[in-house]
C-alpha cells in the first residue's frame, strides 16, 4: 500500500512527500519509477529509438563477416542494447541508481567489445591511434556521467541522456578496439595498460560510492523506496557493482589477454609468423577458427 501511495503521488504530479524530500518533479525518459509489481510491463517504445535500433540491425547484419562467431557477436550485442534501452531495465534505471550502473556496465563492458568482435565499424576503427588516450577519455566520461550534476541533467533532459549513452558507448567501442584488434605489440601493450588503469579507477569510484555518507543523486530518493531501499542503500549497491563486478571484469579480461599474448610470443617464429605490422591476437585469432 505504501508503494502504491507513493506511485499515485508521482502519477498525479505532486511535488512533495516525506520520501521525496521536497524534490522537483519531472518525468525521466523511461517514465516514472514504478514498483516491482509493475516493472515487467514497462517497455520503452520510443519510435526514434526503435527506428535507430532497426537501422543498426539491418546495416550491421549486411556487413560482410567471415565467421559464425562474428555474426553471433553482433546479434548478442544488438540484443543487449535492446534489453538495456527498450526493456524494463530502462524504467528500472529511472528508479534505482544501481540499475543505471548495471545498464551502463552491460553497454560498455559486454555490448561494446561484442560489437568490436563482430567487425561493425572496422573501417573507421582501424584509423584509431593512441590507445592510452582513448582509455583515458573513456575513463573520464565514466566518472563524469556518474557525478551528481551531469547525472541529474541526463535524467532531466532527453538530449543530454542520449549524449551520455552515446559518449559512453562510442568511447567504449574505440577503447576496446585497441585491446582486441591491435596493429602491433606497442598498441597492445598500451591498451593493456589502459584497461588495467580503467579497472583501478572504476574500483575507486565504486568504493567512493559505497562508503559515501549520503546519497549523491537526489532523484533516487523517489524511486528507491518503491523497491524497499533507501537512496543510500541503492547507491551502495551501485558502488559494489562498479567495484566488484565492473573492476573484476576489466581486470580479468586484461589478464587473460596478457597471458595468451605472452604464450604466443614464446612460440616458434614460424608458427606465429604474421604479416608485418600485425600481432597475433589471443582473442580474435581463436574466434576466426
Amino acid at each position: 500500500m505504501a508503494q502504491r501511495f507513493v506511485l499515485g503521488k508521482l502519477q498525479r504530479g505532486i511535488r512533495k512527500d516525506s520520501v521525496m524530500n521536497e524534490l522537483p518533479y519531472w518525468v525521466p525518459y523511461c517514465g516514472h519509477p514504478v514498483n516491482p509489481e509493475m516493472i515487467l510491463a514497462q517497455w520503452n517504445l520510443d519510435p526514434w529509438l526503435l527506428g535507430a535500433l532497426l537501422v543498426l540491425l539491418i546495416g550491421g547484419w549486411r556487413h560482410k563477416r567471415t565467421t559464425t562467431s562474428q555474426r553471433a557477436a553482433f546479434a548478442l550485442a544488438w540484443v543487449l542494447l535492446v534489453a538495456t534501452l527498450v526493456g524494463p531495465l530502462c524504467n528500472l534505471a529511472s528508479a534505482l541508481f544501481g540499475a543505471r550502473v548495471t545498464q551502463h556496465l552491460i553497454m560498455i563492458q559486454i555490448a561494446a567489445p561484442l560489437f568490436v568482435i563482430s567487425g561493425v565499424g572496422a573501417a573507421w576503427l582501424r584509423k584509431l591511434r593512441h590507445p592510452s588516450l582513448l582509455w583515458a577519455v573513456h575513463g573520464v566520461l565514466i566518472w563524469l556521467w556518474h557525478l551528481p550534476l551531469p547525472y541529474e541533467a541526463a535524467l532531466r533532459s532527453v538530449p543530454i541522456l542520449w549524449i551520455m549513452h552515446a559518449t559512453l558507448m562510442l568511447t567504449a567501442i574505440a577503447a576496446w578496439y585497441t585491446l582486441l584488434c591491435p596493429r602491433d605489440d606497442a598498441m597492445l601493450s598500451r591498451a593493456l595498460l589502459g584497461v588495467f588503469a580503467t579497472s583501478v579507477h572504476l574500483g575507486m569510484l565504486g568504493a567512493i560510492l559505497t562508503f559515501a555518507p549520503e546519497a549523491w543523486h537526489s532523484y533516487h530518493h523517489i524511486g528507491a523506496p518503491l523497491w524497499n531501499l533507501s537512496a543510500l542503500q541503492d547507491q551502495q549497491l551501485a558502488g559494489l557493482m562498479m567495484w566488484v563486478v565492473g573492476c573484476t571484469l576489466y581486470f580479468g579480461v586484461a589478464l587473460w589477454i596478457l597471458g595468451r599474448w605472452l604464450q604466443r610470443l614464446d612460440l616458434d617464429a614460424e608458427r606465429v609468423a604474421v604479416p608485418v605490422g600485425t600481432v597475433p591476437h589471443p582473442l580474435l585469432d581463436d574466434l576466426k577458427r
